[in-house]
């Protein structure tokens, strides 16, 4: 039995670029990766998707410059930029607090039934998008704002 391999999730928001000459990164490699929970395998396919279409424009024109190959990036942070700066930002907001405030934010959450609203979710690969539909029940939104304010302190420390 061969040991376990692994290798970190990069949580920290995608690269800057993601194409240059003769390259499209993809998934893991671009950090197309949900920074709340680590997943990715939706927007991987999707960003897959995109780079084979870009990829197949670049043969078809005989061109893999980084500007023919530039289309690529424009086209997924169409697709998924908002929620992955939505859920690093919220990364950021959760990630330093100390458990008893985050036990804080779910007393709230349970106190005011958040979690009926979040089973209504279609969605949760598009977690920007969603917190943004639903922060407009305000029972979420107290819960959004609870979190906020806590965090604050931790948002400025380094």
């Amino acid at each position: 039995m061969s040991p376990p391999m692994f290798h970190p999730i990069p949580v920290g928001g995608a690269l800057n670029h993601t194409y240059a000459d003769n390259v499209l990164a993809v998934g893991d490699a671009a950090s197309q990766v949900k920074p709340t929970t680590g997943g990715g395998i939706v927007f991987g396919l999707g960003c897959g998707r995109i780079a084979g279409r870009t990829a197949a424009n670049a043969v078809q024109r005989g061109d893999f410059s980084a500007e023919q190959l530039r289309e690529y990036e424009r086209a997924w942070r169409d697709w998924i930029g908002f929620d992955l700066r939505a859920m690093s930002y919220l990364r950021r907001l959760l990630y330093r607090l100390p458990d008893r405030n985050m036990n804080h934010i779910f007393s709230i959450a349970d106190e005011l039934s958040a979690d009926e609203i979040l089973n209504r979710t279609p969605d949760i690969d598009f977690q920007g998008r969603t917190l943004l539909a639903l922060a407009r029940d305000p029972r979420l939104f107290i819960t959004l704002l609870s979190a906020s304010i806590l965090s604050v302190p931790s948002l400025v420390r380094t």
